[in-house]
């Protein structure tokens, strides 16, 4: 059993998004409070839920586990660093509850000359306040936030309200810790992902310090290689192409696998190079194949990037570094035919005393569309 957990909001807003971790992942899940009846689930959760490919996972969990200490360390750490603070505006935190979510585009009013739209990565989200949930902090982060004036209750006094920077990294935190505490108390391998290439840069930062302070890990990207349900394609009918092609899709995830636990073991760049090469001609007829059943399925879909965290075997390290004599800084390692694989090493700080609950794959994703890459049912 293989879970993706979604950050940073309870609901998916990206539809790609949602549409490939169901056909991909063996569940879906997200941070949900477990006590407050009022959170609104998107109706696509529901059904997911329904089907029992929805599992909501509860910050409680990790508040009652062995990680919790190792999660309010880092909190504390990377909030109490001058660089890694937010400009602070205390009047937007105090005058406004609203969250800062909202869909792809934002719909401008009217004006004589029509109708204008913008894209969210233009707005100063930033400057923006965001609404956290009691339940997923507890009293020392709460009183640490306080302090710090990271933190305000809403009007109502049922929400705190955070910078966006604050509250993306928090939250960034959160999945990291959570994922791992769950993993352990159910035994099953849990991801995280997420749609913004900003929140896995919150989630594992970059170790810039001496080099014995960090873990080697591979930046795995694959551009355009995933076909995924277009987003009109109804989430019922992703279901049962899912468990109509059950073999189709292991066998696609078991060469996505077994890629990354081989560029894990990789013993030099040569190798890295090779096996990428090797698995750029596999995964391409493996994404026609699929890409041709969906087409019998009727089914738009449209290729998606994946980007994955691998970290690598402390062994193979030396001769990596070596050979690109990249001392501490991060050089790209492969880049495959057609600029389909591109693979950087770098180092990130794992917090290697729980390093043991990591995957011997990629241990967090980010999915995305292209969306000059669609494929019609009818091409």
């Amino acid at each position: 059993m293989r879970s993706i957990l979604y950050y940073p909001d309870i609901n998916m807003k990206d539809q790609s998004w949602l549409r490939n971790a169901v056909l991909y992942w063996d569940k879906v899940s997200s941070i949900v409070p477990e006590e407050d009846k009022t959170i609104v689930l998107s109706p696509e959760i529901c059904e997911l839920m329904e089907q029992d490919y929805y599992r909501p996972m509860y910050p409680s969990s990790l508040f009652a586990s062995e990680f919790l200490p190792d999660f309010e360390k880092e909190v504390i750490e990377r909030l109490s660093a001058p660089d890694r603070l937010p400009d602070l505006r205390s009047n937007k935190l105090i005058s406004s509850a609203k969250s800062a979510s909202c869909g792809t585009d934002k719909l401008l009013s009217d004006t004589e000359y029509g109708r204008y739209y913008i894209h969210e990565d233009k707005l100063p989200w930033h400057e923006l306040p965001v609404m956290l949930h009691p339940e997923k902090t507890n009293r020392k982060l709460y009183d640490f936030m306080c302090e710090r004036n990271l933190l305000k209750r809403d009007g109502t006094g049922n929400w705190y309200v955070l910078d966006e920077k604050t509250a993306r990294l928090y939250m960034s935190l959160l999945a990291k810790y959570l994922a791992k505490a769950e993993s352990v108390r159910t035994g099953h391998f849990i991801a995280v992902g997420t749609d913004r290439p900003v929140n896995l840069s919150y989630a594992y930062e970059k170790e810039s310090s001496s080099p014995e302070n960090g873990s080697w890990c591979l930046d795995c990207v694959m551009q355009n290689i995933l076909p995924t349900p277009g987003k009109g394609v109804p989430l019922k009918k992703i279901l049962s192409f899912r468990r109509r092609y059950r073999d189709e899709l292991l066998q696609f995830r078991q060469e996505l696998d077994s890629f990354e636990n081989s560029l894990k073991t990789c013993g030099d760049v040569q190798e890295i190079q090779r096996f990428s090469e090797s698995f750029r001609e596999k995964i391409e007829l493996e994404t026609g194949k699929l890409t041709r059943i969906m087409h019998q399925s009727g089914m738009e879909a449209v290729l998606t990037t994946a980007k994955s965290l691998i970290e690598l075997d402390q062994s193979t390290v030396p001769a990596i570094l070596s050979a690109m004599a990249i001392g501490s800084r991060s050089r790209v390692l492969s880049a495959a035919s057609y600029g389909m694989i591109k693979i950087t090493a770098g180092r990130l700080n794992l917090r290697r005393q729980r390093k043991e609950i990591l995957s011997a794959s990629g241990f967090a994703y980010l999915y995305h569309a292209n969306t000059k890459k669609i494929i019609s049912a009818q091409s």
